[in-house]
């Protein structure tokens, strides 16, 4: 589990309010789980700069959220009612919306004013604004809160009308499950239930904080840049304070240490073994890349030479193991499984481990690392009732055992005689050095460092610890990961400023003027979304025939473009550029462009499921073979034509739609990852405001 630091440090502010959402919603829940599987065993990963934070909420901390929830509805000014609408729907409207009629009529609300920057307070009644502030709240509770808590269930149950008293119930149920967590993984950690490892305190990118260029190493596209240094010592202190901070928290010293983003390095590897760190993980590329031998998968994507990737390693001459995961089986927990009913998926998963060739004389570990938090957002009930049956299954099947990472260590190791450096994504460090944004950041970062190091013996002790604090908060992964095009936040105003404060506030310290630079955003704040969709102004008919014949086929038509690209959450490599779409009275028209020809695609086996929820009905139209009423044509790019009846069209309707790739198992990757793409089909009204000439 990890978050970024969100305080301001001038103010002492938590600026966003993910780490109490999140400690509410999943921190407890994630453990607390295992009382009714004894038999399983897990590792759980926590990350120190998430955990000072819970600790500085159980100690009466506050966000601005909290602030803007405090205050009674009635007293809310303009400015901050503002912010409660545009903040306070902040979750997964599937999971954390729909399902609570009062919330989702909300939000239908907001929905039906939103043009044309409307003063909420006119939209909405106090009674409205309070029960937004409480919803806001309500929803993120744990999933054994909403259930078995008499005061939660019964507000959910109510679910309008609330009273600022009501409020006040939710405050302390609050503090009540924030002060649960750390307990409760230092509960189960005693039993030897769960092994807990952890990160480099402020969860820096250690190999780029040792050497820079292992950016362009790691990837030899990435254009040359200028930035030189080995912060060693600063790599050392996150590593070693993490562990001593760790070591008071629970009062036993982690064994293993799960690298930020699974970025390692032969030198960090060297550091790591220098402070008897057991083991530490990362992604199976890695593996690849350092062993050069690929990790065989048939077309089931079943690994075949299992006795490679499936147990530890060590670098020659060193102590510390390292295991790589399987990517596969790790992202479709994390971004594939939320689309399928609970028991149905989790079948599938242990099928998969139990079709893993076995030699009866070997025993395998088959390490499944993924992210702790942000993936159960997307599943029903927080993935709660897949994760029981997948627990259940296991402690039923004879074949299969669940043990920690410390347990398997003293397995058989493999050894390497060399490294490459990388991390769990796409095996580089592209997300945080690749940008210019980034690059930009990382030289303010070393001046800031520059100019530490020369006054740091004129400083006072207590000046020296703060001014270092800020330099390693500064040197977080988080900060870098919305730097550049690869991701977006609609927060990126919030992370920049936070950063650039942090960095501010370590001239401050040192008396010296700050560079003009750190006055003015990093990023580039006005920039495409993950997913950004543009409406068709004009009805449409293209030739379908699967290649871009002629420019005005086409002309008039939607485009839906998406900046996100592969990634440790992807199964498969990014293979959509983007897609157009539009319509005609009868039809709707899609053609998605794929990097390489559509048809070598289908040509190596792949299909592709074309998935369309109107009304609440699901369609799937699968590729290559025929539908009736669908004309096709696969080519250069594919290429659809699909009559409204055959999948509940019509004329204003609003509809879902979102692409399976089957790679020959039944699983592939879906686009988008999360969530579906929403469309509306425009009615002659909407064209005749956009019509072109």
């Amino acid at each position: 589990m990890h978050q970024p630091y969100y305080q301001d440090p001038f103010t002492r502010r938590f600026e966003l309010p993910w780490v109490r959402l999140h400690a509410l919603k999943d921190y407890f829940g994630m453990v607390h789980i295992l009382k009714d599987f004894p038999g399983t065993k897990a590792t759980y990963n926590l990350v120190p700069s998430l955990l000072v934070q819970l600790e500085d909420y159980v100690a009466g901390a506050k966000d601005q959220f909290q602030e803007i929830f405090d205050r009674p509805a009635a007293d809310l000014d303009f400015d901050e009612v503002q912010f409660l609408v545009r903040h306070f729907f902040s979750a997964n409207h599937d999971h954390l919306i729909h399902p609570y009629p009062r919330f989702n009529y909300l939000l239908r609300k907001k929905n039906d004013h939103i043009w044309g920057a409307p003063d909420w307070r006119r939209v909405f009644s106090h009674d409205e604004l309070r029960d937004l502030q409480v919803w806001f709240q309500l929803c993120y509770f744990d999933e054994f809160y909403k259930k078995g808590d008499e005061a939660i269930a019964e507000l959910i149950a109510r679910g309008h009308h609330f009273s600022e008293s009501d409020k006040n119930i939710l405050r302390q149920k609050e503090l009540e499950l924030l002060g649960r967590v750390i307990p409760e993984y230092k509960r189960f950690a005693d039993t030897g239930q769960i092994e807990i490892s952890t990160t480099p305190f402020y969860h820096p990118i250690l190999p780029l904080l040792l050497d820079p260029q292992l950016g362009r190493v790691a990837n030899p596209a990435l254009p040359q840049y200028d930035l030189s240094f080995h912060w060693l010592e600063d790599a050392e202190r996150h590593l070693s304070d993490g562990l001593d901070y760790m070591q008071r928290l629970f009062g036993k010293r982690p064994p293993g240490v799960w690298p930020s983003e699974g970025s390692l390095s032969a030198e960090v590897l060297e550091m790591m073994n220098r402070m008897n760190i057991r083991w530490t993980a990362t992604d199976e590329m890695n593996l690849e890349k350092s062993a050069g031998v690929p990790v065989q998968r048939n077309s089931q994507l079943v690994v075949g030479n299992p006795e490679f990737l499936y147990r530890p390693y060590m670098l020659a001459g060193q102590e510390t193991r390292v295991f790589f995961r399987d990517h596969y089986l790790s992202d479709l927990i994390g971004f594939y499984y939320q689309k399928f009913p609970p028991a149905q998926a989790a079948e599938d998963f242990v099928r998969k481990l139990k079709a893993i060739p076995v030699d009866a004389k070997k025993e395998l570990v088959v390490p499944v690392i993924l992210d702790g938090e942000n993936a159960w957002e997307y599943y029903e009930g927080s993935g709660r009732e897949f994760l029981g049956h997948v627990f259940r299954l296991v402690e039923e099947d004879s074949l299969l055992d669940t043990i920690t990472f410390s347990e398997a260590c003293d397995m058989e190791s493999g050894v390497l005689s060399r490294f490459s450096a990388g991390s769990w994504i796409n095996g580089n460090f592209d997300i945080w050095i690749g940008d210019e944004e980034d690059r930009r950041a990382w030289r303010l970062l070393a001046l800031a460092k520059a100019a530490l190091d020369e006054k740091y013996r004129l400083l006072s002790p207590e000046d020296r610890q703060e001014a270092t604090r800020l330099l390693h908060v500064a040197q977080g992964s988080d900060w870098f990961w919305w730097y550049g095009s690869e991701n977006y936040t609609p927060d990126l105003d919030i992370f920049d400023r936070l950063w650039r404060l942090n960095v501010q506030k370590i001239f401050r310290i040192l008396d010296i003027q700050a560079p003009p630079e750190l006055f003015k955003p990093v990023a580039s704040l006005v920039r495409a979304e993950d997913i950004q969709v543009i409406q068709p102004v004009n009805y449409i008919q293209p030739r379908i025939d699967g290649n871009i014949t002629h420019y005005f086929d086409w002309f008039g038509a939607g485009k839906i473009m998406m900046a996100f690209g592969g990634g440790a959450m992807n199964i498969a490599e990014k293979f959509v550029d983007q897609m157009i779409y539009g319509f005609d009275p009868q039809h709707f028209y899609l053609r998605i462009d794929t990097l390489k020809p559509a048809s070598d695609y289908f040509d190596k086996g792949l299909r592709l499921s074309i998935c369309i929820q109107a009304g609440g009905e699901l369609k799937k139209i699968s590729l290559p073979q025929e539908h009736p009423g669908v004309l096709t044509g696969i080519g250069r790019v594919i290429e659809m034509r699909i009559p409204f009846q055959a999948v509940g069209l019509k004329d204003g309707a609003i509809f879902k739609l979102y692409l399976e790739w089957d790679m020959g198992d039944g699983v592939g990757r879906v686009i988008p990852p999360y969530d579906y793409f929403p469309l509306l089909v425009p009615d002659k009204r909407d064209y005749a405001t956009s019509w072109l000439v």
